[in-house]
C-alpha cells in the first residue's frame, strides 16, 4: 500500500481520488474502457502481448528492472517504440489508459494478476470481430 501511494501521489489530489484511481490493483474490472480497448487491444499487438506474457511468466525476479527488460526486449523484437507496447499492456492489465509508469504498475500488480489479465486481453483480442 505504501509503494502504491508513492507512485500515485503525483497523479492524485486527494486520498479519495487515489483510492478510486487504484481500484484495479485490488479488484478485477468488469469491462475495458471501450475507446482504449478499441485503439490498443488489436490484432496488430496480439503477438507482442503473447511474447510479453511469456517473458513475464519466466521472469525470475519481479523487480522494476526485470519488468522493464522484458518490455524492452519484446518491443525490440517487434520493432515497437515503448509507447506502442506500454499502452496496450496498460489497457490489458488496468482496463483503461491511465496508470502510473508501466513498470511500476506491472510490479505492483504482481506476477499472477498480471499474467491473468494478459490472458484475458489475449482472449479479448482473439474474440473481437475483424474488419474486412
Amino acid at each position: 500500500l505504501r509503494e502504491l501511494a508513492l507512485v500515485q501521489r503525483e497523479r492524485c489530489q486527494t486520498l479519495k481520488e487515489m483510492a478510486a484511481q487504484s481500484r484495479y490493483f485490488y479488484t478485477d474490472f468488469e469491462n475495458y474502457d471501450e475507446a482504449a480497448a478499441k485503439k490498443h487491444l488489436t490484432l496488430v499487438i496480439l503477438d507482442a502481448l503473447v511474447m510479453l506474457r511469456e517473458q513475464f511468466a519466466v521472469c525470475s525476479d519481479w523487480t522494476k528492472a526485470a519488468i522493464q527488460s522484458a518490455i524492452t526486449t519484446t518491443a525490440g523484437k517487434f520493432d515497437l517504440n515503448m509507447g506502442k507496447l506500454a499502452q496496450p499492456l496498460r489497457v490489458a492489465i488496468t482496463g483503461g489508459s491511465v496508470s502510473p509508469s508501466i513498470d511500476d504498475t506491472v510490479r505492483l500488480m504482481g506476477r499472477e494478476k498480471t499474467l491473468a489479465r494478459l490472458n484475458r486481453a489475449v482472449e479479448y483480442i482473439m474474440q473481437r470481430p475483424t474488419v474486412a
